[in-house]
């Protein structure tokens, strides 16, 4: 069984401001991060606990 992961409202707006400010440099590498962070939170929660 996983894990139920909630990401809090102030995480999502973090989120999305280093993003944005990524993406004044390099907007493909930013996309790919967000997606990379949130992919890793739901991996996470398909962990199971032995």
């Amino acid at each position: 069984m996983g894990w139920k992961v909630i990401i809090a409202p102030s995480a999502q707006s973090d989120l999305a401001d280093i993003v944005r400010y990524i993406a004044q440099h390099n907007s493909d590498t930013a996309i790919r991060l967000g997606y990379e962070l949130f992919a890793s939170c739901r991996y996470g929660a398909k962990l199971r606990t032995t």
